[in-house]
């Protein structure tokens, strides 16, 4: 499991990340026969070299590229049994080499992140704007469309379904979907309200937030109503970006995530007052 601060964590299974080391070489099971292995950068790539790989199907050639200049990411797939190959990759002025060989239980996708000073202070990521922002929210809304019908506008997004439930006395918060978009260092919750009572229930979309152990992460662009109706369950998104420092987080979707909500007392005439900050619920 990935804990909740460390820049050199690493993912195993489908989905991985790896700390930028041009003194490593990174071992990567890529797909055989169908399904594509997505390997992506922080940001664009000037160039790849490999022996054994071609841009379309050939006989003699092991793996199938796809790669455009000036993408941060590239997908590979091995066209036959038991081969591997080098593949250099040039980004920012240095070189990076990974190993990728053919296999049954391949990698989706391969996430590659810059690491932490040498200070022991985690390196300091770029401002995402509110449009880029917003904009990773409609793309996390239309993900599984994505998928089927534009597969590289979502490559290298982190991807997990946990149905982890936070409960709270009168209602219950459901993470249905956590996507990970790693060159903005942004995770975008997808979340069911359920209110299970039969009054309204009003709470604040700004107060959004989330505890993985003692560390809590504020939202960075919300999209929710602010109201769950009576005996009814309501959807909302809400991004967390970066650290509260200004620093990466570099969190993984797959995590024992808790989600904070600040709910608040309705008054007439449209104002909302006294608001009540409730302690994360229970997760399951």
């Amino acid at each position: 499991m990935i804990a909740a601060t460390l820049p050199h964590a690493v993912l195993a299974g489908p989905l991985k990340q790896v700390p930028l080391d041009n003194y490593v070489i990174t071992r990567v099971q890529v797909a055989t026969g169908k399904g594509n292995t997505t390997i992506m950068f922080p940001s664009p790539i000037q160039a790849l070299y490999a022996s054994r790989c071609a841009f379309q199907e050939q006989s003699n050639a092991d793996f199938l590229l796809d790669f455009q200049a000036g993408q941060y990411w590239f997908t590979v797939r091995a066209l036959k049994r038991d081969v591997e190959d080098f593949i250099t990759v040039i980004y920012e002025r240095k070189a990076y080499v990974i190993r990728i060989s053919a296999s049954d239980t391949p990698l989706y996708t391969v996430s590659f992140f810059h690491q932490g000073r040498s200070d022991g202070g985690l390196s300091a990521m770029r401002p995402v704007s509110p449009a880029r922002l917003l904009s990773l929210l409609d793309k996390a809304k239309a993900y599984n469309l994505f998928l089927q019908q534009e597969p590289d506008a979502v490559a290298g997004v982190l991807y997990d379904r946990p149905s982890r439930v936070c409960i709270y006395p009168k209602f219950r918060v459901v993470i249905d979907e956590v996507f990970r978009f790693e060159e903005d260092d942004t995770l975008v919750f997808s979340l069911t309200l359920e209110n299970q009572t039969d009054s309204p229930i009003y709470y604040s979309p700004e107060g959004f937030a989330v505890q993985l152990k003692t560390n809590i992460y504020t939202a960075s662009v919300v999209d929710a109503s602010g109201i769950m109706p009576p005996q009814s369950a309501t959807n909302a998104l809400f991004a967390i970006t970066g650290t509260p420092s200004g620093g990466r987080n570099n969190l993984a979707p797959k995590n024992n995530w808790n989600i904070l909500v600040t709910e608040t007392e309705h008054k007439g005439g449209g104002e909302v007052a006294e608001q009540k900050g409730i302690p994360g619920g229970e997760g399951k």
